[in-house]
């Protein structure tokens, strides 16, 4: 009976197999097709998206299921890469990562690194390899289209259409289902494409409507499956379809074997030092060892902190999560991308800086003066790299006196040493508390200055009028406080308390004087004791590095009124108005923006997608609406509309947004630019768009090395007629703003950086098509610094039109335009990315040579500048990327 049943069992078997899988001369034939499940279950949203991905670009990726994702190649127009896991998105837009982009998680399914195009055509006379060209995806739904073009020999063309989807067999094994259909293709043709498995269950797991090419197959290293080499030739008429079963719990079995998902992430760290890492993940753009720039020095963090465990876990928290307040009011981003281990060994680097051990602070108080000589409404805020005028150790936190200057000999002191008038103090100290509590001070400054305890403002007066303090007598002070207890203004608080844990906690004290009397006064009580007193001499210390090189003369500060080289410019410029332009809940960080015909105003995002915003011109937020019409595109930065249609500036594509169905919402994402070579490194985004008669305008940014793409660092001029396009300048670090403006010519700004002193604004003759400017950059001309030196030195250099000192009037330029309205009219402006607000240019030309001035225009908006519009209202329209310095 058991042998009559093995034998059933056999028969039945082979009967499948011969069914489902005949092979003939080396074609395999396998109509089993599986149903596709008409419901589905992205694993995120959009589930359709562009981004670079282990260091390869133009991708298109597909979320199409937690067990499927793929990735297909716009370049070589295939499929690079099936797989389970998903993606690791690390990147400046991401996690805020510098230098890093997203990376492929888990395991694979299929693997084509697409070296050679995956299509061959056939004929009577042979097979040769074809190239085709990605002409863009359709969203239908929760369906995708893509769709590939290619010219046979006779210039036929043919149009080649896929629809991929995630299948389930009957066992729950996850599949892949590929729908192609052809058209175009005339008889005697037969196309077909390559297909490379890495994890495929076994050929009968590999089943279609067409015949298959099974070239090569293997048992894959991990044995989990089968590496299959195949080719799919699809019919001319009708669908064809492709449909692949692979292994269950690939994933399973790579997380147990090689580690969690974050050790995947943070790999890329592993083997660097905390130096290494503070370069490798861009901290140096806020923070240089010995100066601050956005952020502290790191040496001052050293010199903040001390060594425990608890302090290094604060820091690491810190970095991880970001904030501000404790450095001043600029935000630190979050870096959520950075691990514990990682982010201590940072910490360790920096503390290691500090070679001041705790417990050898010195008696006293470090105090140093600054001889400004002219008046003082305001602290002012002395220009950078400054030494002090004197710069000494005092015992103790009591200064008065009077000003001999006029008249008021009998009440001078020598607290001041000979300072009278027009100068400014900075007061480091360090209070030694051996009993910890709540304590409360009160604080006094006349003219006016700022307390500070452990980085917490307790008191400030701004400018305090003249008040006889009747030779330092203690009860006149007293007099003082009691009249302003409990009072606080914008202009006033004395009064402040915080609790105090046995240690030593810092006080910062700055001090300015015009003329009259002079007082800085510090006192303090413990919680529910009833007198304030001095500040004992026993418990102030000062850090020795607090004893600065001094220096003669008088001492340069930042403009006070009116603003300008980095003074307090906070408002808009009078000649406008400053009323809101999106709706409340609405807060895009602006990549590109322009208008349609009908008012509507277009705005693509950094993060990928594009809205349009309705009634942006009433002024009333209420009466705005905002609709998403496309997303998933890769950090643009920039959109224009030529002919009321709208395209976007991604990384490496300027693309063409179809809507086919009159519901405003993307249906075609149509590549209308995108055959310029291009670089996977994290800088080299697409810079910014702007459109004239006929022509698209737009930058491409270099990888900041040598030895990448050819077309890095260009300004490109694009056809609207055809797509075709020719670059017209050259040479640059990181080009993110492109327009028009002085005399109807092309300007475009770069970013300080290598080759780049500091910032600048560029002007391009369009009218001259043999300009062709070199800016400077060379790193798209060698594989090295040495060769790329040499082939720059065949390029004379053109001079910016205005330089932007750094940190001082600018810090990262964006989109420059012209001025239309207002006084200035006809004049430039640029915005700036994290500077913020906008900048004025005046160009004058001199001997044929454009040159200018810049000024401050417009401070104090939302967001750092990155693009504008002028509206059909005549008003301008700004768009921030979220900076924390306007």
């Amino acid at each position: 009976m058991n042998k009559n049943i093995l034998k059933i069992s056999i028969l039945v078997s082979l009967f499948s197999l011969n069914f489902s899988c005949i092979k003939v001369d080396g074609i395999e034939y396998n109509r089993k097709i599986s149903k596709v499940n008409t419901e589905v279950n992205r694993d995120r949203m959009p589930w359709a998206f562009r981004i670079n991905m282990d260091e390869r670009v133009r991708n298109i990726i597909l979320a199409l299921n937690k067990e499927l994702w793929l990735a297909y190649d716009a370049q070589k127009s295939g499929l690079y890469k099936a797989w389970v896991g998903g993606v690791n998105f690390d990147g400046i837009i991401y996690n805020n990562a510098h230098g890093l982009q997203p990376t492929s998680r888990g395991v694979p399914y299929l693997v084509d690194e697409l070296k050679e195009s995956p299509w061959s055509i056939h004929t009577e006379n042979g097979s040769q390899k074809i190239d085709a060209e990605y002409n863009g995806y359709k969203l239908f739904g929760d369906k995708i289209k893509l769709q590939y073009k290619i010219i046979l020999d006779n210039q036929e063309e043919v149009i080649i259409s896929e629809t991929p989807e995630y299948i389930e067999s009957a066992n729950m094994n996850p599949g892949l289902h590929r729908e192609f259909t052809v058209v175009g293709l005339p008889n005697g043709y037969e196309l077909s494409q390559n297909i490379k498995f890495e994890n495929l269950i076994d050929v009968d797991n590999l089943h279609s409507n067409s015949k298959i090419n099974i070239k090569s197959i293997k048992t894959n290293k991990d044995e989990n499956g089968f590496k299959v080499d195949a080719e799919i030739f699809l019919k001319k008429n009708g669908s064809t379809i492709l449909q692949s079963f692979f292994p269950k719990n690939l994933y399973v079995h790579e997380t147990k074997n090689k580690g969690s998902e974050q050790k995947v992430v943070n790999s890329v760290y592993e083997e660097l030092d905390g130096k290494a890492l503070i370069g490798k993940l861009g901290c140096v753009a806020c923070h240089y060892i010995d100066k601050g720039v956005l952020g502290p020095a790191y040496q001052d963090v050293a010199n903040k902190y001390d060594n425990s465990d608890d302090t290094k876990k604060y820091l690491v928290k810190k970095i991880q999560t970001g904030g501000k307040g404790v450095w001043g009011p600029r935000l630190m981003p979050p870096h959520p991308h950075i691990d514990d281990a990682t982010g201590l060994k940072i910490v360790d680097f920096i503390l290691s800086l500090d070679t001041f051990q705790d417990g050898e602070y010195l008696s006293g108080v470090a105090v140093d003066f600054y001889d400004v000589g002219q008046e003082l409404p305001s602290m002012p805020k002395l220009l950078p790299g400054q030494n002090p005028s004197v710069s000494q150790v005092f015992p103790d936190l009591f200064f008065q006196s009077g000003n001999p200057d006029v008249g008021w000999e009998d009440q001078t002191t020598d607290d001041f040493l000979d300072f009278f008038r027009y100068f400014t103090m900075d007061i480091d100290a360090y209070l030694k508390i051996d009993e910890p509590g709540e304590y409360e001070f009160r604080f006094l400054a006349d003219k006016g200055g700022s307390f500070k305890l452990n980085d917490e403002e307790l008191g400030y007066i701004e400018n305090l009028g003249y008040v006889d303090w009747g030779g330092g007598n203690p009860e006149r002070f007293n007099e003082y406080f009691e009249y302003f207890k409990g009072e606080s203004s914008p202009s006033l608080k004395s009064y402040g308390s915080k609790f105090l844990d046995k240690g030593y906690h810092k006080i910062d004290i700055e001090f300015y004087q015009g003329i009259l009397t002079m007082a800085i006064v510090l006192q303090w009580r413990k919680k529910g004791d009833s007198k304030f007193e001095m500040i004992p001499e026993s418990v102030l210390f000062h850090d020795p590095r607090d004893i600065k090189p001094t220096s003669a003369g008088l001492k340069e500060i930042y403009k006070t009124s009116p603003p300008g080289l980095g003074g307090s410019l906070i408002s808009v410029h009078p000649s406008f108005d400053l009323l809101p332009a999106r709706p409340d809940s609405f807060e895009p960080r602006v990549g590109g923006m322009d208008f349609l015909s009908n008012g509507d105003l277009a705005i693509a995002t950094w993060d990928g997608e594009v809205f349009i915003v309705k009634n942006s011109m009433s002024g009333d937020p209420s009466k705005m609406s905002v609709k998403k019409i496309a997303d998933g595109l890769c950090e643009p930065l920039g959109l224009a509309v030529a002919n009321d249609e709208i395209y976007v500036q991604q990384r490496w594509e300027l693309t063409k947004l179809i809507d086919l169905d009159g519901d405003e919402i993307t249906d075609h994402y149509y590549p209308f630019a995108d055959d310029w070579d291009h670089s996977s490194g994290f800088h080299a985004w697409g810079f910014g768009l702007t459109y004239n008669d006929g022509f698209f305008y737009t930058n491409t940014g270099p990888m900041l090395a040598y030895d990448q793409p050819k077309d890095a660092g260009k300004t490109l001029k694009i056809s609207l007629k055809d797509g075709t396009w020719k670059a017209i300048a050259h040479g640059y670090k990181a080009p993110n703003g492109i327009g028009f403006g002085y005399g109807g010519d092309i300007f475009t700004t770069d970013n300080e950086g290598g080759y780049v002193p500091t910032s600048k604004l560029m002007h391009i003759d369009i009218d001259n098509e043999d300009e062709y400017p070199f800016f400077g950059n060379a790193y798209a001309m060698g594989k090295d610094r040495a060769s790329a030196k040499k082939v720059a030195k065949n390029y004379k250099i053109k001079p910016p039109v205005v330089w932007t000192p750094q940190n001082e009037i600018g810090n990262s330029p964006s989109e420059p335009g012209i001025l239309n309205q207002g006084p200035y009219k006809n004049q430039m402006i640029m915005g700036d990315a994290r500077h913020g607000g906008l900048k004025r240019v005046f160009i004058d030309e001199v001997n044929g040579q454009l040159q200018g001035a810049l000024f401050r225009f417009t401070q104090g908006l939302e967001a750092g500048i990155n693009r504008f519009v002028w509206g059909p209202d005549s008003s301008l329209y700004v768009g921030g990327v979220g900076g924390t310095n306007d």
